[in-house]
């Protein structure tokens, strides 16, 4: 008799480990029509606005490597008042404006999550370029990527099914049947008339 397979499909609990990303893998360029400029580390990133006279923005731009949470801290000054200069995060052109010159000295943590390909630009942007730089910095830049599901780890198993087997037992005295007293009885008068007839 063949064995009766049976099939499981098992997702493995343990995805694939990712090493947490920095700004090298973000691939950010700076981009600048203000006249400001910016420097790049692996954990940090520094904007620091046009004050040229000019209105623009001076931004590192780049495009998030994979489904995952960024996390850093901020901190933004300018010796100019009014908002006149802003520090900001845009995400596929949503943008988020973190400080301005009238607050003059902000800082902050952002916790976000991004996709795969979102683009992310970190800046600082000037009305008019005078009056001192915006300057905005970027430390502690840390990206963790989801972990991938694991592999589909597929399980056969065999089971040979039961035989029925027969089982004879044999029934109790109990309940075989019996002959009835009143079959004896009959039997005795019969044979006894048998005798008296043999006799006359």
């Amino acid at each position: 008799m063949r064995p009766r397979l049976t099939v499981l499909a098992v997702l493995s609990a343990c995805g694939s480990a990712l090493a947490q990303h920095n700004t090298s893998h973000f691939n950010f360029i700076l981009v600048d029509d203000a006249g400001g400029t910016g420097s790049l580390s692996p954990s940090s990133l520094s904007i620091t606005g046009g004050d040229a006279g000019l209105s623009g923005e001076t931004e590192w731009q780049g495009v998030t490597p994979l489904d995952g949470t960024l996390s850093f801290e901020w901190e933004y000054a300018s010796p100019d008042t009014g908002c006149f200069d802003t520090g900001y995060m845009d995400v596929n052109g949503s943008r988020t404006t973190f400080a301005c010159n009238s607050t003059h000295t902000s800082f902050g943590i952002v916790v976000f999550n991004l996709a795969k390909g979102d683009r992310l630009d970190l800046g600082v942007w000037t009305a008019n370029g005078t009056l001192g730089p915006g300057v905005f910095k970027i430390t502690g830049f840390d990206f963790e990527p989801v972990p991938a599901p694991g592999p589909l780890i597929v399980l056969a198993l065999a089971a040979w099914p039961r035989r029925a087997r027969a089982v004879t037992q044999s029934k109790p005295a109990s309940l075989r049947p019996r002959a009835s007293s009143l079959d004896d009885e009959r039997r005795q008068k019969e044979n006894t008339a048998d005798v008296v007839s043999l006799h006359s």
